[in-house]
């Protein structure tokens, strides 16, 4: 069976399916993260255009931030969101899932 594309990726190789980082404890997410393209909570590899969802944990509802979160999602889950998103960026990510550009 043939290995998913992130699993030979040079960013995402080595992250978690999921990961959380609690800011209050002195924890952070891997830093492979950083090297992810960004629109809104949707993270995307610019390598293997593996999708992640992001939430920073910060809701302006409570006083403590939540811990950082990280998830690997399927590209029909990363669609789900970016059609909520109005960014250009959001919209040109749609355009290439559409077009078959990322596998």
């Amino acid at each position: 069976m043939p290995k998913a594309p992130w699993q030979t990726c040079e960013i995402c190789r080595d992250l978690p399916a999921s990961s959380k980082a609690d800011a209050m404890q002195g924890e952070s997410l891997p830093p492979a993260v950083d090297r992810l393209d960004r629109c809104n909570s949707v993270l995307r590899c610019p390598q293997c255009h593996s999708y992640y969802y992001y939430d920073d944990g910060n809701d302006p509802h409570h006083f403590m931030p939540d811990p950082e979160r990280l998830e690997r999602i399927e590209t029909d889950v990363a669609r789900r969101y970016l059609a909520n998103y109005i960014s250009d960026t959001a919209k040109r990510w749609l355009r290439d899932l559409d077009t078959g550009a990322c596998k």
